[in-house]
């Protein structure tokens, strides 16, 4: 597949390899590359570029990237790219509202941010304004919140595909929020995830970090502790199983939907008895 690949930045003339602004447009269709351009212009102009090597060799602030995620080819390439501009600290995936194995796909390969196409410029400028990163780092690293949300992206599409859930993926989530927490707070946790993330992703790293530090305000062990994060990091997976129409529905739920909404936990169990039964100790997480 022939992608289309654009930079730009915030000045008007030529792209500055210097620039801290520097964005890069990841596209597989040209009516999405213009979407993009027409919502980011005046404040960026964008250079179409032909070959992803050029790509590997310029510094990379902001990527916007809406392809195909349900290709597995689109997915490798993506995650091709973003791991040579690991220090890159914007991620934004435009992706099709109710897709959900395209959400999963977009956090598990490293997205900060999501928006659904047909995406609103306001916000996609926003996310782009510069005082944004010039608020200053939060205490809490946005990549540790990245590396959650990928464990627990991979947990989701296991939990989809009716597969099993990989029990290192549950334990590097959940040793993110652990670590984060024991140098840096529950407070600077919370307020990480809330700048980069929303909807269930948020959700399940919001209440594993709320158990982990009731844990540890309690004295918990180190072991007790991790045991109790860990299953705050499993407790909601089974709504990957849930129709996304019902799960991000707006208003109050009918009861058909709420009696579908109430199976999530069952589904959930069901895919952590999966995962434990091939632990070495059945229902414990390792030391």
């Amino acid at each position: 597949m022939a992608w289309i690949l654009a930079r730009g930045d915030r000045c008007h003339n030529r792209p500055d390899p210097s620039s801290a602004s520097t964005i890069c447009v990841l596209a597989d269709r040209d009516e999405k590359f213009r979407t993009i351009a027409e919502a980011l212009h005046p404040e960026y102009r964008l250079w179409q570029i032909l070959g992803n090597d050029i790509i590997d060799d310029v510094h990379v602030d902001t990527f916007v990237v809406d392809i195909e995620l349900r290709n597995p080819c689109n997915v490798d390439e993506v995650r091709r790219i973003l791991a040579a501009h690991k220090d890159a600290p914007r991620r934004l995936f435009i992706v099709e509202r109710g897709v959900r194995l395209s959400i999963v796909q977009a956090y598990a390969i490293g997205a900060t941010n999501i928006f659904f196409s047909p995406v609103d410029a306001r916000a996609l400028k926003y996310a782009l304004r510069p005082e944004m990163a010039e608020q200053g780092t939060p205490p809490v690293s946005a990549d540790a919140v990245a590396r959650c949300s990928a464990a627990i992206g991979s947990m989701f599409a296991a939990t989809i595909d009716g597969a099993p859930i990989q029990l290192a993926d549950a334990v590097s989530a959940t040793d993110q929020v652990i670590d984060s927490i024991a140098g840096n707070g529950l407070s600077a946790w919370l307020d990480t995830v809330r700048r980069y993330h929303e909807g269930t992703f948020q959700h399940c790293m919001l209440v594993t970090g709320v158990a982990v530090d009731f844990a540890m305000s309690l004295g918990f062990s180190n072991a007790d502790v991790k045991r109790l994060g860990l299953a705050a990091t499993l407790h909601d997976v089974g709504k990957a199983r849930i129709p996304v129409e019902i799960l991000d529905k707006p208003g109050k739920l009918d009861d058909d939907e709420r009696a579908i909404m109430q199976e999530h936990w069952l589904r959930g169990a069901a895919a952590g008895a999966r995962c434990f039964s091939g632990s070495p100790r059945r229902g414990s997480p390792p030391s």
